[in-house]
């Protein structure tokens, strides 16, 4: 276990009282750290009872200055590393951690597998945990996909396995952080709002890879080249689609590719076992990421809900290949690479229509606007599933990969991918 101030006497603030930011809390007061909680908004009912039932400090509806009587912030993934707490607590001297540093710095393992990109990320590190657990392994997952990594520390012993799932507001913060294999999937325009330009975006993604050394793995999707993907520190094995062990369609083959190559890495051997498609297929149709719905009257309903920025929502209407389609983008866009979207969408082969609804509709609609494309504009995604429904004809197909987020009508991609759904049936019925 790495060196962290944890003494009784030692003040710490925790930022954020979402999941991870529960999870942090309840860590560090099991370490005997004196914690104090703060949420800019309203805490959940649960967290609440905890700080009370544990003598917990905490605050509510707003960051006072009580945030800064501490020798330790550690921040959430959703407070950005630049809001204006952040930098008073890095001004007056305070140590300010990411959890996924924190939990690092904590780990008493070192074989850690961290996977990051644009998309594919969830696929991956299932399929990761699959196949070592078939070898006999018994990791642990977290991250993204499930726990927050903070929550496994009480658990953790020396030579544990364990998969991450990181997105680019984990790994920005980190500092210390070092994998055993990083992986990084693939890098498209997304989360710009945050991130502010796309080089700081991928300088964030390729934290995972800064403190790797000639001990450690570090595999990169075969398209990523130039500025930043040069990396000297760790050992560098390329990957895509051909070194998938079972042959695989589109972006499938290359993330059961990097799942593959990475639990070999961990393993430093050749793990001898065989796959097979059905025992892999409940984790490559994961739930609102290309998932078949249901057929209405000869009209394929597909779900991918999960597909929160252009190049998912490119990689799906890939997937679903030629055949007539009807498309629903929308929702709350994330920055740039919508206009790239438009024209690999003007230039599928079966193009029915677009229907583009929700908050970023009206934007879309300009982008849209210049290219050879049939599309509408709704103002709800319930709208445009009913309408897309009225015009599409048997053999013909409906997807929803709405290219933005699920923020502007819905809690996350989940509440609005079991609402399309919700609507499907309703069709059907």
């Amino acid at each position: 276990m790495r060196e962290l101030p944890l003494e009784k006497e030692d003040k710490i603030t925790v930022v954020g009282a979402g999941r991870t930011g529960f999870a942090c809390t309840r860590v560090l007061t099991e370490l005997n750290g004196e914690v104090f909680l703060s949420e800019q908004g309203e805490m959940d009912r649960e967290v609440r009872r905890f700080c009370r039932n544990e003598g917990v400090e905490f605050e509510e509806e707003g960051h006072s200055s009580r945030t800064l009587d501490s020798s330790l912030m550690v921040v959430s993934p959703g407070v950005p590393l630049d809001a204006p707490l952040v930098k008073r607590a890095l001004k007056e001297g305070i140590e300010v951690l990411s959890e996924v540093e924190l939990a690092y710095r904590l780990s008493p393992t070192e074989k850690l597998i961290g996977v990051t990109g644009t998309n594919g990320k969830t696929t991956t590190v299932e399929l990761v945990n699959f196949i070592l657990k078939k070898s006999g392994r018994d990791p642990y997952l977290c991250g993204n996909v499930g726990r927050p990594f903070i929550d496994l520390i009480p658990e953790l012993e020396e030579g544990d396995e364990v998969v991450i799932e990181l997105s680019s507001y984990q790994l920005e913060g980190t500092e210390l952080f070092r994998p055993r294999v990083g992986v990084l999937l693939n890098l498209k325009e997304d989360h710009l709002k945050r991130h502010g330009s796309m080089r700081a975006y991928r300088e964030a993604k390729l934290k995972l890879f800064q403190n790797q050394t000639k001990e450690d793995w570090a595999l990169l999707g075969r398209e990523l080249k130039g500025e930043g993907f040069q990396l000297r520190g760790p050992r560098v094995v390329r990957f895509g689609p051909s070194d998938s062990p079972l042959p695989l369609k589109g972006h499938y083959a290359k993330n059961l590719a990097a799942a593959w190559l990475a639990a070999n890495c961990l393993a430093e051997e050749e793990l001898e076992i065989e796959l097979n498609r059905e025992e892999l297929k409940p984790l490559l149709e994961l739930p609102h990421r290309l998932e078949f719905v249901a057929e209405v009257e000869g009209v394929e309903f597909y779900d991918d809900s999960k597909g929160t920025n252009p190049s998912a929502a490119a990689a799906a209407i890939e997937y679903l290949g030629d055949r007539p389609l009807w498309i629903l983008l929308g929702g709350r866009l994330k920055g740039g690479g919508y206009g790239e979207l438009s024209k690999e969408i003007e230039a599928h082969s079966n193009l029915q229509g677009v229907f583009l609804f929700g908050e970023g509709a009206e934007k879309l609609s300009s982008i849209f606007a210049e290219r050879d494309v049939d599309w509408e504009m709704e103002e709800t995604m319930e709208k445009a599933t009913e309408n897309a429904f009225r015009q599409a004809t048997p053999g013909e197909a409906v997807l929803l990969s709405p290219a933005g987020s699920s923020f502007d009508a819905y809690a996350d991609y989940k509440e609005r991918g079991r609402r399309f759904q919700q609507l499907v049936e309703e069709l059907a019925s």
